[in-house]
């Protein structure tokens, strides 16, 4: 922080902007006071190359904004996410630490780290919370299915791919109609009435849309299973993704937490 906006601070009557703009920037001014804005931007990192290529392109996709309130008495956080699946926003308040003013008891006592990768949008305003290191699949799924629903475009659906780092992103129409009737498939996934009839429509998703299963650590990942070779087409890596991901989805939440808003 320099000078001048120390003095800004210190003089401060009402709440103002002390700071605007990206987590990098912010962590040069602010090293103290950035870990909530860090931390949702390496969520979003997806999985195709090493962290500290993710970790400097996903600090490029959040912007950061710090207020500073003379009349405030608690620390607030705001997140707020948008995708194709839709926006929500989530929000805290702590109270400082008894122990070290600059920090929280927030801070203190949290037992977990919570990241974006644990709150999931499944289908219009259905919430999942559910925490998995390989999660591509089901919320590939989640944000394909919902483009379907409102209404789909060769653009939507590269961009949907590309927001989860999806390799050959840029469609041709018949693979973009391939993908729009794979993603009419899987909505019934999340309309499956019990999880039987769930476990059944999975199933053939999974016939139809893997080959094989193979566990892999390409690009300094940690082990995870692919359904497909790497080096299949990109309609066939997603239909192999989705289904693949939402199997170990539906195992590991024991059948529940997928939904959809009627």
């Amino acid at each position: 922080m320099s000078e001048g906006e120390r003095a800004e601070l210190n003089a401060a009557t009402e709440p103002f902007d002390l700071f605007q703009g990206l987590p990098s920037d912010a962590i040069n001014k602010f090293p103290s006071e950035v870990n909530d804005a860090v931390a949702p931007a390496w969520a979003t990192r997806g999985r195709e190359g090493s962290d500290e290529v993710l970790l400097k392109s996903s600090l490029k996709r959040v912007q950061a904004e710090l207020v500073a309130d003379p009349y405030a008495t608690e620390s607030r956080h705001e997140i707020e996410v948008s995708g194709a699946a839709g926006t929500f926003t989530f929000s805290s308040e702590s109270a400082p630490s008894p122990v070290n003013h600059k920090t929280s008891v927030r801070r203190c006592v949290g037992a977990k780290a919570v990241t974006m990768r644990g709150i999931l949008k499944l289908w219009c305003k259905g919430l999942v919370q559910f925490n998995h290191d390989n999660m591509t699949g089901p919320l590939l799924a989640v944000d394909l299915v919902s483009l379907e629903g409102r209404g789909w475009t060769i653009a939507g659906a590269g961009d949907v791919l590309a927001a989860h780092s999806i390799r050959s992103s840029d469609l041709v129409v018949s693979a973009s109609e391939n993908l729009r009737e794979w993603s009419a498939k899987m909505r019934p996934v999340f309309m499956a009435p019990d999880e039987e009839a769930r476990c059944t429509i999975i199933n053939g998703l999974l016939r139809e849309g893997t080959s094989r299963v193979y566990l892999t650590i390409h690009d300094q990942l940690s082990p995870h299973l692919h359904f497909t070779s790497d080096d299949d087409d990109v309609v066939s890596r997603v239909k192999a993704a989705t289904a693949g991901g939402l199997a170990i989805f539906t195992v590991e939440s024991q059948g529940a937490r997928l939904g959809a808003c009627q």
